[in-house]
């Protein structure tokens, strides 16, 4: 967060000042960052954040946040009785509502669609926007297949190498930036890959990197398993090799040790391991 907002500032402070600034510290600073500009800061799925540190900064966001507009989702809650004022409670999406999404959608598409055949698609939702986007397809309605998509309805009708890409995809929690990509043969085809992202199978980082939504991610997930899940797993973390950034190579380091490769694991904790504790990830490894 501190990284972004000073990139919109212009603020210039080396990455290794950064990391020997305390907590408290840091924290000001991204809150006087963020009211100097008015900002609105988005915050999206704070459940994947450690607990105790989502909770501490809604905290400090309520007690000294004044000119900033700080915009947090969460799927769990994360136990911060002074917001609860601030707090909205977002259940599934009602029939109608979907419908004037669906309408809207198809009106921006060149096949019209009939009140019937949005009826079916709002059903299939079952209250879901995301799914309201996959049974459209944008403006191809989807064979009802009731209310359950599955990792194989996202899979059906790419070629192999788009699906061998989402399933690399769904065995990581983080974005992969487009070198990654390009190892694991996203430069197949440009093209499909923003066809995806409009319907919202993958998703793109501030910084160009790629990854699934979350929903799909989730549906993708269970569908590999067994030997294709640690096949994965290997071409993930070899593509992740060359790369420097701390945060990536912690990611190869679980893929490593859920492979089973731990020579290769530990190997990686040389190389790594001193800048991970100087740079604050040792907890994230732990």
């Amino acid at each position: 967060i501190a990284a972004l907002l000073r990139s919109r500032s212009g603020a210039e402070i080396a990455a290794k000042e950064t990391d020997s600034v305390s907590p408290d510290a840091l924290w000001a600073e991204v809150i006087d960052l963020a009211d100097s500009e008015s900002a609105w800061v988005f915050l999206d799925d704070l459940h994947h954040a450690d607990p105790t540190a989502g909770a501490e900064l809604l905290r400090r966001l309520n007690r000294y946040a004044t000119k900033s507009r700080w915009i947090v989702t969460s799927r769990t809650d994360l136990g911060v009785p002074e917001i609860a004022g601030h707090v909205v409670a977002l259940g599934a999406l009602s029939p109608a509502e979907l419908t004037e999404i669906a309408r809207q959608l198809v009106g921006r598409t060149a096949r019209p669609m009939g009140a019937a055949e949005i009826a079916e698609v709002v059903r299939v939702a079952a209250g879901s926007p995301w799914r309201l986007r996959q049974a459209l397809a944008f403006g191809e309605v989807r064979p009802a297949t009731g209310t359950k998509n599955t990792g194989d309805d996202l899979l059906e009708g790419l070629p192999p190498w788009c699906r061998d890409l989402l399933m690399a995809l769904a065995v990581v929690d983080v974005a992969l930036p487009p070198a990654v990509l390009d190892r694991l043969g996203a430069e197949s085809d440009p093209d499909l890959l923003r066809a995806l992202e409009k319907r919202g199978i993958i998703e793109r980082s501030h910084a160009g990197g790629v990854q699934l939504h979350e929903v799909a991610r989730g549906l993708l997930h269970a569908t590999v398993r067994g030997d294709e899940l640690q096949r994965q797993r290997a071409r993930v973390a070899a593509a992740l090799e060359p790369e420097a950034d701390l945060g990536l190579a912690i990611e190869r380091l679980f893929l490593l040790v859920a492979s089973g490769k731990l020579d290769d694991a530990g190997r990686l904790l040389n190389r790594f391991g001193a800048d991970w504790v100087l740079h604050g990830f040792a907890r994230a490894v732990l």
